[in-house]
């Protein structure tokens, strides 16, 4: 007999999928689940892309990866990290991570450049307030230093 194995992924409903049905069904927005300030909600972010990120060095390239942080109070911050891409100014990651997060937390997103002999330096940051990934099912991010990186957020129906 095969075993099949579940898999948490198979039964995640983005935002679109509820939004849907909440206008086939005629329901208000306010009768979908609010985040609580102090029960953890996932959400899964792609780190998708950037462009025009900033040149760092004498080729005019960058060796660019993305940072992405979420600090709940006195706890210790979430952190994940994409791969680098080499020689790049418009890099293509497409990486999803995961998220537990609170009402009024912020998505702390930095850009930095990857070097093999000293310290890797910031190509720029920004920031997401945690309700905009409720809004948005995909957003380009502006960067301080000029650029932009573009995420996109999953936030399963039951979480």
């Amino acid at each position: 007999s095969t075993q099949s194995t579940w898999d948490p992924t198979d039964f995640v409903r983005t935002r679109r999928w509820v939004r849907e049905r909440v206008h086939i069904m005629g329901l208000s927005q306010s009768k979908l689940p609010q985040l609580s300030s102090s029960i953890p909600k996932t959400v899964y972010v792609t780190v998708k892309a950037g462009r025009g990120l900033k040149a760092s060095n004498i080729i005019a390239k960058s060796d660019p990866y993305v940072e992405l942080s979420i600090k709940q109070g006195p706890h210790k911050a979430q952190r994940q990290r994409t791969k680098v891409v080499r020689r790049e100014l418009n890099p293509e990651w497409n990486q999803k991570f995961f998220f537990l997060i609170l009402q009024g937390d912020t998505l702390f997103v930095d850009c930095r450049n990857w070097d093999l002999l000293g310290r890797d330096y910031k190509i720029g940051s920004a920031s997401v307030c945690v309700e905009d990934m409720f809004e948005q099912d995909e957003m380009w991010v502006d960067l301080s230093e000029g650029g932009q990186v573009l995420l996109s957020f999953e936030i399963p129906e039951f979480s």
